[in-house]
């Protein structure tokens, strides 16, 4: 049964400030908590704290403060962390740590070695972690190198690549209708056959800078950004969409529950993909906002990741520090034209009273919300 929930808006009709995506930031670096401004990665744990991993080591977040936790980690050095049912693991030099959050304590502990002898059967430095629909956790290496972990331990996947221009190569992974992708930054896109162990390369781009998928879509970040989707027998991939950057190199891919498109471009900062305007779509920067009458430049310009949490906050992975994006209830609501808000009135009887300005009903529905504007008479 659909969810409805009601309540009336008064909307002043002002002109927007700017056209484009504006939000409430805050930013963090090494000046107000951060050990370090280099911010890898940032995942949520089950009660809610934010673990953040830099090169400098690993940090807890309540929202106000940073704890550091670098002494229980081996490597200074964090990498990449994923959530998972027994608690989140972290990826760094030394291998992969299991942070498990207790209300009154936090239990960390090393459950992967890894090895700085290419040769050794261990991992060998762990970045990309990646978990699969069966519940293995995917660990991408450099050179292409892929370990599993799961119940019957650790397995390698894929060997490393013995060419010598593919030793730094970054690998990125998707799964689409239970078929496991994985892109080589070198361009190179792959299915994983589960039968024979191998890859069967199906596409090639110049780069490839970033990979996320979507439903049966498979987004990537190369020379332009592609949208690919899987053809209905399953086998095959083909580009539906292309958009070209004109604002840049793109870092950084992420994509909301509405399948908004965030993204990082290197030197430039953060850019929202405006795929509404039909055959136009647009790079639109992102701005901060948080006075409604002011516009402030975003202090990120080469942004490793970016992550949105279930409330779909951004969190901005980056040279300069971590930062936390969000929009205003009322700018989440693409029906509303103006979120310049001067009353709100709920009423159980339905009677809505008016100052001035147009109003509108907000329906909450189960795909978030939608707006309504109301016919109402002059009031002189």
């Amino acid at each position: 049964m659909r969810k409805i929930g009601y309540f009336f808006i008064v909307v002043l009709g002002l002109t927007q400030l700017a056209h484009g995506q504006n939000m409430h930031v805050s930013h963090y670096s090494a000046a107000n908590g951060l050990p370090s401004n280099e911010v890898r990665h940032v995942a949520l744990d089950s009660l809610g704290f934010a673990w953040i991993a830099t090169d400098a080591g690993l940090v807890r977040f309540d929202g106000i403060q940073f704890e550091s936790y670098t002494q229980y980690v081996p490597s200074q050095y964090g990498k990449y962390l994923l959530a998972t049912a027994e608690g989140l693991l972290l990826s760094h030099d030394a291998g992969i740590s299991l942070i498990q959050p207790e209300l009154d304590t936090t239990k960390i502990s090393l459950s992967q070695n890894a090895s700085i002898d290419p040769d050794d059967p261990l991992l060998y430095y762990p970045n990309r972690l990646f978990k699969r629909s069966n519940g293995a956790i995917l660990v991408g290496q450099p050179g292409g190198e892929v370990h599993r972990i799961s119940q019957g331990g650790l397995k390698q996947v894929l060997p490393r690549s013995g060419e010598e221009a593919k030793r730094g190569l970054e690998l990125f992974f998707a799964e689409l209708n239970e078929q496991l992708w994985i892109a080589y930054s070198d361009g190179s896109l792959y299915v994983y056959n589960e039968t024979s162990g191998l890859l069967e390369q199906k596409a090639a781009y110049p780069v490839i800078n970033d990979m996320k998928s979507s439903g049966n879509a498979l987004w990537i970040a190369s020379d332009k950004i592609y949208r690919n989707q899987l053809t209905s027998d399953g086998k095959e991939i083909r580009t539906e969409e292309s958009f070209q950057s004109p604002p840049g190199k793109v870092s950084a891919l992420a994509l909301d529950t509405m399948e908004n498109i965030f993204l990082g471009i290197q030197d430039q900062g953060l850019y929202y993909l405006d795929r509404t305007s039909g055959n136009r779509p647009e790079f639109i920067k992102v701005y901060g906002n948080n006075d409604p009458h002011t516009l402030n430049e975003l202090p990120f310009k080469n942004i490793h990741n970016i992550v949105f949490d279930a409330e779909d906050k951004l969190w901005i992975c980056s040279s300069e520090g971590l930062g936390i994006l969000q929009k205003r209830f009322f700018e989440s609501i693409g029906s509303i034209p103006n979120a310049n808000t001067t009353a709100i009135s709920i009423a159980e009887n339905g009677n809505i009273f008016v100052n001035f300005g147009d109003v509108y009903r907000v329906e909450k529905t189960d795909y978030g919300y939608k707006g309504e504007q109301l016919a109402t008479a002059s009031l002189g």
